[in-house]
């Protein structure tokens, strides 16, 4: 039934997908009939690798005088529609490289094998003009990274990033979008989960999830929107990793001439987990490294779970559950981080070469780099924070937040499918997490789709328990003068078994 359901909303979206690039001008829709990796012309057999080519050179690679096997690219927002299947590569792709929407039948239907030795999506141009759209389908068994996208605008939505068995050497991960020249790019992303790493063999640095931006020269900025990421089961054991870097949003200006770039980047319900490494992990981290010029990041956190981290500490720092740092390259640069949190959980994580409190840190980088500008690293809340050690206290200052809660770990339930796109991590009933958060404008679904609030408020972390949080009885409460109405507790038990309810008939 779950990947029955997943297949059907893919197909909903599918035709939503038809309909925004058949508005565009001479847009073509370019089905792929086969999941072979060839290109042979005129065989009757449309790949995705010809498809591709027919996309980027807007014409019919696939003619060869009998008419061809796909239809003609028009070089701009063309559209290309997979088969279920999986598609075992047999060399690299082609490079993307004008505007795109490939879109397949589900994150659990389609699915592009690298063999162990290909690389699978790869854009990068000078300019930001184009946009790449990847929509339901899984990556697995790739080199370097799964996606990888610089200089255009991106949509990625209802992907799933398998890295067992993929080839690991140097710098290899997930997905990394980045903007590197001047100009504006636009980051869309949703109901991504990337997993699975089990490698011993990393000799550069690992990159889960990561959106950045930074140019050599000139202006450049970046809005990015990023809505139920996971990222799990991650076991780096090599020496030689430089960093694991789990879910990170990354800003600067590198080389010697500077530049200057903005990001602005709102996350929302991102579950981070089960990430162990004898290296450095920055498991959610937020850092501006600028060269030259002034580049800014203003980021806002909101219902994360972070949560079971081990990592140690190398000329990086020490491992972190949620960094932000900020360096500067040179002289008379600066690098200005912001980063607001709202409602996010932090549990057991743990500095593996110093058993020291993990959960938070600010780092300036300049030392790193031998740089002497100005750094601002600003960490501060709205409120609903949790975290099970002390050092978030002095980041999570507000009423409603929560520090040093040493049991929090225990009311934790398992990462696993709770119903959505995305593995989640629920809360047990009596979580001093339920409705421990405050109210997020704009935000009202948890990870999962599930309406926010459930309960008498907003839950802390990426999954929205049917539980509410426990009320004192009148009698426990006699010597304080308060007293509570036994109307409004039946009410609420009413209303969380509703719920309850609902949530089985969404997950049916």
């Amino acid at each position: 039934m779950f990947k029955l359901k997943h297949l059907i909303f893919s197909l909903v979206a599918s035709a939503g997908i038809l309909v925004v690039f058949s508005s565009s001008a001479h847009a073509a829709s370019v089905t792929v009939n086969s999941t072979d990796d060839t290109a042979t012309q005129d065989d009757g057999d449309c790949t995705l690798r010809e498809a591709i080519n027919n996309v980027n050179e807007g014409s019919d690679t696939t003619d060869g005088g009998g008419g061809g096997d796909c239809v003609a690219g028009d070089g701009g927002n063309d559209t290309v529609i997979l088969p279920a299947g999986t598609i075992t590569l047999a060399s690299d792709l082609p490079d993307l490289t004008t505007s795109i929407a490939i879109h397949g039948q589900g994150m659990d239907a389609t699915t592009i094998d690298g063999d162990g030795q290909w690389r699978v999506f790869e854009y990068e141009q000078s300019t930001n003009d184009d946009t790449i759209v990847i929509h339901g389908l899984g990556v697995t068994d790739f080199v370097n990274y799964a996606i990888e996208i610089a200089n255009a605008s991106v949509d990625i939505q209802q992907v799933d990033i398998n890295l067992s068995n993929s080839f690991v050497g140097d710098d290899f991960g997930g997905i990394v979008l980045r903007n590197n020249y001047t100009g504006a790019n636009e980051v869309t992303t949703r109901d991504i989960r990337v997993h699975g790493l089990d490698s011993s063999d990393i000799d550069g640095s690992f990159t889960g999830f990561a959106v950045a931006g930074g140019n050599s020269a000139g202006t450049g900025s970046t809005n990015a929107v990023i809505d139920n990421i996971t990222v799990d089961d991650l076991t780096v054991s090599d020496v030689d990793a430089n960093s694991v870097n789990v879910f990170i949003i990354s800003n600067g200006a590198y080389g010697p001439t500077g530049g200057r770039h903005t990001m602005n980047a709102q996350v929302s319900n991102i579950t981070i987990s089960d990430i162990e490494s004898v290296s450095f992990v920055a498991a959610f981290g937020a850092s501006t490294i600028s060269a030259g010029g002034a580049s800014t990041l203003n980021l806002g956190a909101r219902n994360v779970t972070i949560s079971n981290i081990r990592g140690g500490e190398t000329i990086y720092g020490a491992s972190s559950g949620l960094a932000v740092g900020g360096g500067t390259i040179g002289a008379g640069a600066t690098a200005t981080t912001t980063v607001v949190t709202s409602n996010v959980l932090v549990s057991n994580v743990l500095n593996t070469s110093s058993s020291a409190p993990a959960n938070c840190s600010v780092v300036d980088l300049s030392a790193l780099f031998g740089g002497t500008g100005t750094v601002t690293n600003t960490f501060s809340s709205s409120g609903g924070n949790l975290s099970d050690d002390t050092s978030c206290s002095s980041y999570f200052t507000q009423p409603t937040d929560q520090n040093n809660i040493t049991s929090l770990a225990s009311t934790l339930g398992t990462l696993g499918d709770y119903g959505g796109y995305v593995p989640t991590i629920p809360l047990l009933e009596g979580s001093p997490a339920i409705d421990a958060g405050v109210t997020v404008a704009g935000l009202t679904t948890d990870a999962r789709g599930i309406s926010r609030p459930l309960g008498n408020a907003y839950d802390s972390g990426a999954y929205e328990s049917p539980f509410t949080k426990t009320v004192e009885s009148t009698e426990s409460l006699a010597n304080t003068g308060q007293s509570v109405q036994p109307l409004g507790v039946f009410t609420s038990i009413l209303f969380s078994l509703g719920l309850m309810l609902q949530l089985r008939r969404q997950n049916v």
